[in-house]
């Protein structure tokens, strides 16, 4: 595997512990119980990704990455903007929590689809379209909470597909 390729599988994995580490932290600021469990199984997710790089791609630790490509989406999840996470952290609702990391997950799916273009490799080019694939799917856990949150009541009629008839 090429030095390029080796730099993106490393800076993936930091990427991936990075987000563990902010859902953790979302998490434990969450006002209501199930945007904290949200929060908690989104971090859960990441440390499988990194199982599932890890699986793939064993012998690679991510130990002395190449800070250049990292310093292009640490703002993701560990640098994002000290007023970005303080802004999580004091959201005056879960709703503003959520809709702050969809924003990161979009960063992450956009970042993952990147590599994706530049891997010389097939398994890490499929490995960094799985990534991305995976983090429109946490965007749309995240949009489904906030669905739940706002509209409790139809969230229940539309995604549990609960049928009301009279008689």
């Amino acid at each position: 595997m090429s030095e390029q390729s080796n730099e993106i599988v490393r800076v993936a994995i930091k990427l991936e512990q990075d987000g563990h580490q902010f859902y953790l932290d979302a998490a434990s600021n969450a006002a209501s119980d199930a945007t904290r469990k949200t929060f908690q199984s989104l971090a859960a997710d990441e440390v499988n990704h990194i199982e599932w790089i890890k699986k793939i791609y064993p012998d690679i630790e991510p130990v002395d990455i190449n800070q250049q490509l990292y310093a292009k989406v640490k703002d993701i999840f560990a640098g994002a903007p000290a007023d970005f996470r303080a802004a999580i952290r004091n959201s005056q609702s879960d709703i503003d929590a959520l809709n702050r990391a969809i924003q990161l997950e979009d960063k992450a799916a956009a970042a993952y689809e990147k590599w994706a273009g530049e891997a010389d490799l097939p398994d890490l080019k499929e490995l960094c379209q799985k990534l991305a694939a995976v983090e429109k799917f946490h965007r749309q856990l995240l949009e489904n909470m906030i669905n739940y949150l706002e509209q409790t009541d139809d969230w229940f009629q539309k995604d549990e597909n609960w049928m009301f008839n009279g008689g």
